[in-house]
Parts: structure tokens; C-alpha cells; sequence
């Protein structure tokens, strides 16, 4: 090797030495404080839909009821709309709302008491009927709970909790207790804001439930 080609060689890498050391020097140097992250002050709306219909119903709005029937649809909001407009084919069961701070819980709770009228017969000893009235209680309740928070993209993380408990008191034949419906619901889901969507559905007997949720950012 010529000296000059040796001396060339000497020199770059006394330069890449003096980057190395000016690159470690700089990442030791003491970064700035970083500003304290704000807290987000926007709040969530939550609202929560129980929607009862008939399997009937979903069935001819071409909705698979049973797994397996590739010639129908999955059930969606637009389905289960469409068996709403007979009042036969289904309904909203109850509706639940609570707006909550970011980070934060919110709780909102309603309770109602149904009272049904039932009569008895009695035969007394002349042989006579006496009817005797009384009103019987059925309580029903409604709670919903939330956690929200806001992601990056704009995606609401939910921590929700649904229960309801309701005595359908109109279809009850006269002198008999009322049928009960109860629900609950407890997960943590994602949505997009202002886009409704079926989080929970069940089947028992002739009906089928659906938990449809919204969530609404508030500034």
C-alpha cells in the first residue's frame, strides 16, 4: 500500500470516528421537557337499543334464523327495521342512554312497577260466586353503564354493561302474571361514532333479541 493511499485510509477513519462520537453526543444530550398530554375533555353519548322480533319475521325478510342457509342474509339494522313495520313482527323492548366523560364511568338506571289486575272466584257456602279483585306488583328495571374512550382514528372504545328486566303486562291474558323478558349484556366493543351496530343477539323460543349500540362523540 502507498503512503498516500494509507494516509487516505487514516483520515476517513478518523472522520467516521469523529461522526460516531458527535452522533453519541448528541443522543446524550438532555431532551427538553416534554409538555404534560392534555386530558381529553370531549364526552361520549351511549345509547343502547334492545329490539325484539319475531323469527317469522326475520325469516321473511330473508334473514338466515338457524346457521347453515346460504340463500339468506346475516341480520342487520336495516333487517330488523324492516320487521318493525308490522306491529306483529317486532319492537323496541327498551332503551337505554348515558353520556360519559373520557376515561370516565356513567351509570343511568330506571325502575317501573307494572301492576296487573287479577280476579278469583270463590263459592260460598249459600252456593253463590264471590269474586274477590286485587292488583298484583311486577317490578321492572332498566341499567346501563359505560366506559369510553376516544383512539387515535376516531374509534370509540366501549366498556358497556346492559341490563334490562321488563313484564309485558299488554300480553297477559286477564288473571294470569305476567310473561318477563330479560337481558344483559357485558363486553367491551369498538365503534365508529354516529354508526349503530348489533353488539349482542339471542334466540328463545318464537323471537329472537338484538342489542343494537350508537355512540356520539360530544365536544
Amino acid at each position: 500500500m502507498s503512503k498516500s493511499m494509507y494516509l487516505k485510509s487514516v483520515l476517513l477513519a478518523m472522520i467516521l470516528c469523529v461522526v460516531l462520537l458527535a452522533a453519541a453526543s448528541a443522543d446524550d444530550k438532555p431532551q427538553p421537557p416534554q409538555p404534560p398530554e392534555k386530558p381529553s375533555t370531549d364526552s361520549v353519548l351511549v345509547e343502547a337499543y334492545l329490539v325484539e322480533v319475531s323469527n317469522a319475521a326475520l325469516a321473511a325478510s330473508g334473514t338466515a334464523v338457524l346457521p347453515g342457509d346460504g340463500k339468506k342474509e346475516s341480520v342487520s339494522i336495516i333487517k330488523l327495521l324492516w320487521c318493525m313495520k308490522d306491529p306483529n313482527g317486532g319492537k323496541v323492548a327498551d332503551m337505554a342512554r348515558v353520556i360519559c366523560r373520557t376515561g370516565d364511568e356513567a351509570k343511568n338506571a330506571v325502575a317501573k312497577t307494572v301492576y296487573v289486575k287479577q280476579i278469583s272466584t270463590q263459592v260460598a257456602t249459600t252456593g253463590h260466586p264471590i269474586e274477590s279483585v286485587r292488583y298484583n306488583a311486577y317490578d321492572s328495571k332498566s341499567e346501563i353503564s359505560a366506559t369510553a374512550r376516544i383512539g387515535e382514528e376516531g374509534l370509540i372504545r366501549l366498556r358497556l354493561r346492559f341490563m334490562c328486566e321488563e313484564f309485558d303486562a299488554d300480553k297477559s291474558a286477564e288473571g294470569t302474571p305476567p310473561g318477563k323478558l330479560a337481558y344483559s349484556f357485558d363486553s367491551i366493543i369498538v365503534v365508529k361514532p354516529n354508526q349503530p351496530m348489533i353488539v349482542g343477539g339471542m334466540q328463545s323460543g318464537d323471537s329472537s333479541l338484538f342489542l343494537i349500540v350508537q355512540a356520539e362523540i360530544v365536544k
